[in-house]
C-alpha cells in the first residue's frame, strides 16, 4: 500500500542501523527498496511501456504514498480506516513487512495501541506474545484495530534455523 518512515526527530521510531552487515547496511538497504519501489511506482514516463498489460492493470489497483510522520502506525491506520469507508465493497489486503534488521522501532506506539484496545488484544489472536512478535508491529497493529481484515506478512528472509520434530 505505502511506505511510512518515521518522521525528523522521532526518537522512537528511528534508531541507527543494528544490522551485523556493518554501520552502511541501513543505507543500502533502505536505497534498495527506494530502488525496487522506483521501478513499479516512479512517474508515468519511467514506468511505462515498462511492464505487461496485466502488471500495468495490477499497479493502477495500488495506491503508493511515501510519508514522514512520527506516528506511523497511527497514520496506517487511519489511511486503512479511510480506504475501508471510502471502498466498503473492494476487497482491501493489507501488506506489511517484518525483519528488516535496520527498521525503525515502533515499541512505544505499538505499547500505547495495546493498552488502548486491551478489550480487543484479549478475545484476538494478538494476546499472545509470541504471535505478536512472528506477525511484527504492522500487523499486529492492523488486527488489533479491526481496520484490516486481510493481512499479508511479507519477510525478505528467515534465520536459517533448523526444524525440529516434536
Amino acid at each position: 500500500m505505502f511506505t511510512v518512515h518515521g518522521g525528523q526527530n522521532a526518537i522512537d521510531t528511528m534508531y541507527p542501523t543494528i544490522a551485523r552487515d556493518g554501520p552502511g547496511h541501513g543505507m543500502e538497504s533502505e536505497a534498495a527498496d527506494d530502488i525496487l519501489l522506483g521501478r513499479y511506482f516512479g512517474s508515468s514516463s519511467t514506468t511505462e511501456g515498462t511492464f505487461t498489460k496485466e502488471i500495468e492493470e495490477a499497479l493502477k489497483r495500488i495506491t503508493y504514498e511515501k510519508v514522514q510522520t512520527a506516528q506511523p502506525l497511527q497514520y496506517a491506520l487511519s489511511r486503512l480506516s479511510a480506504f475501508t469507508i471510502a471502498s466498503p465493497t473492494r476487497p482491501l489486503i493489507t501488506l506489511v513487512g517484518r525483519s528488516r534488521l535496520d527498521a525503525p522501532s515502533h515499541s512505544a506506539e505499538i505499547a500505547l495501541l495495546l493498552r488502548a484496545y486491551a478489550d480487543k488484544v484479549q478475545r484476538s489472536i494478538c494476546v499472545s506474545t509470541e504471535v505478536r512478535r512472528a506477525l511484527g508491529d504492522q500487523a499486529t497493529a492492523c488486527i488489533v484495530e479491526g481496520s484490516a481484515s486481510r493481512v499479508w506478512v511479507v519477510q525478505t528472509k528467515g534465520k536459517g534455523g533448523k526444524v525440529r520434530d516434536l
